[in-house]
């Protein structure tokens, strides 16, 4: 038992209405603000000098409200979740058991308005509600974004660290 990371997030068919030019994307709402996925590297060092030195992290949660960071409690296989909002690093919780992979800030290289515009382009009429990134076994973490179409189904679109899609996967 363990920390799990969803990456398959769904998406309903989302076909466009019938009279309109579909040759062109129509430009993504985003409710994350790039903002707040710029955020995920200023909560990753705030948490890091919370803790008095570099963490490992399970993943990385931004939206509208807040960035959840889910740390590994040193030397044990557990983890324990920040929130950070409005600046300040806040315990959101008990160490629970956690499995899985891990990274560290310096891992992280994030460009928001690369990742979204990836996403626009991947999944057009969607709402983008949650950007994530999680630890893999090999190489950089992954990066995946939430995100709504206009009909209520939801995707998940999992990015590389330069912005290139990788997957859109329908959920569950």
């Amino acid at each position: 038992m363990g920390l799990t990371v969803s990456l398959a997030f769904g998406l309903a068919a989302c076909s466009g209405d019938g009279g309109a030019d579909q040759s062109e994307p129509t430009p993504v709402e985003v409710s994350v603000p790039e903002a707040a996925v710029a955020d995920v590297a200023d909560a990753m060092e705030a948490v890091d000098e919370e803790l008095g030195g570099a963490q490992q992290y399970f993943e990385v949660t931004a939206n509208a409200q807040n960035v959840r960071l889910f740390v590994k409690v040193e030397g044990r296989d557990r983890v324990r979740s920040y929130l950070y909002v409005r600046g300040e690093v806040v315990p959101s919780g008990r160490a629970q058991p956690a499995d899985g992979f891990t990274f560290a800030v310096g891992d992280v290289n994030l460009e928001p308005d690369v990742m979204l515009d990836s996403v626009a382009e991947a999944a057009p009429d969607a709402t983008v509600e949650e950007f994530s990134i999680v630890g893999t076994q090999e190489g950089p973490p992954r990066y995946a974004a939430f995100a709504r179409s206009e009909r209520g189904g939801v995707i998940d679109v999992v990015l590389a660290e330069d912005g290139t899609v990788l997957e859109v996967a329908p959920g569950a």
